[in-house]
């Protein structure tokens, strides 16, 4: 998680209401799953996994006559404790406040340091929580990629070792090979390996970013090396497969793995505590040794509810 200093070439203005909630609860994930706050070490959440109707005729009036019924199965979720802890020379740091001041043509002591740092680390911190949640081990890596955070098991890890997870019938290493078109019959697969229930409920299908590039250049047939997207005010990040209701979505947690992910997003939750004075985030000056230090603590965590009801590429 360490950030070399000399490479802030761009200034970036800085909020100075950044707060840990804010770096933690931020990225691709955060704003499509369910996430469950004030986890402490683990907690159960309710699974209402089994919650059919079962319609009946004839006289309601009466006690008895009841029929049909819920499913009220506990789930545990856990998080993992995790920190950064960073220390800047002063020297470095009065320098680098120098350069920034000269660009933005104010005093070096009227640029807040701390908010462009915290700023910085934030994206960095949203990148990592991300690949955690998706692509976490703790035993092993997941199809030879490297870097894997190993603090807790991830969503594909739990799918992988749960075993009834539904297959597309496509390898991560097929994925891996595939042509613009064959990304697109990967993606049909993906939704023929659906369950039925799923039909009229939103899902969502989430492909590592090089694989969503493939699908949608090929669906909206972009084959140059200058597209439609060159038009567009930001780059597509999700797009519906046409003729159903599946949102594809570029996911960065998953970026480095060829692994295709579709279910409902209440089906997998992201834990955090963030009701604590447990976690924080801290900049603070130390005068002994001269230095900068920045110090962040906070929980997280990830749980598949039901793997019976995810497709994914398996191999």
């Amino acid at each position: 998680m360490s950030y070399l200093i000399t490479g802030m070439a761009d200034f970036v203005n800085g909020d100075p209401t950044v707060v840990i909630t804010d770096l933690v609860l931020s990225g691709d994930s955060f704003g499509i799953l369910t996430v469950q706050t004030g986890i402490k070490a683990s907690t159960k959440v309710l699974d209402m996994s089994s919650a059919g109707v079962d319609p009946s005729d004839g006289s309601y009036v009466g006690v008895g006559g009841y029929s049909g019924s819920a499913s009220l199965a506990d789930v545990t979720i856990s998080v993992k404790p995790l920190h950064i802890k960073e220390r800047y020379a002063k020297p470095t740091i009065q320098a680098k406040l120098a350069q920034l001041a000269e660009r933005r043509g104010s005093a070096p002591d009227e640029v807040v340091f701390s908010d462009i740092l915290l700023d910085l680390k934030g994206k960095e911190l949203n990148k990592w929580n991300e690949k955690a949640l998706w692509l976490g081990a703790t035993d092993a890596s997941i199809d030879g990629v490297a870097g894997l955070p190993t603090y807790f098991d991830g969503y594909v890890k739990q799918l992988i070792d749960d075993g009834s997870t539904l297959s597309s019938g496509f390898t991560p290493a097929e994925v891996g090979a595939a042509s613009d078109a064959s990304i697109n019959e990967a993606v049909e697969a993906m939704h023929n390996a659906m369950p039925v229930e799923f039909i009229d409920i939103d899902t969502y299908l989430f492909l590592p970013p090089t694989v969503f590039k493939k699908y949608r250049r090929y669906i909206f047939q972009q084959t140059g090396a200058i597209d439609l997207n060159t038009k567009d005010e930001g780059v597509a990040t999700t797009m519906m497969v046409p003729g159903t209701n599946v949102n594809a979505m570029s996911t960065a947690g998953l970026n480095g793995s060829n692994r295709m992910v579709l279910t409902r997003p209440e089906n997998f939750i992201i834990g955090v505590d963030l009701q604590g004075e447990e976690d924080t985030i801290e900049f603070n000056y130390h005068e002994l040794i001269r230095a900068y230090e920045l110090f962040a603590v906070w929980k997280l965590g990830a749980k598949v509810v039901r793997a019976h009801e995810a497709v994914m590429n398996k191999g």
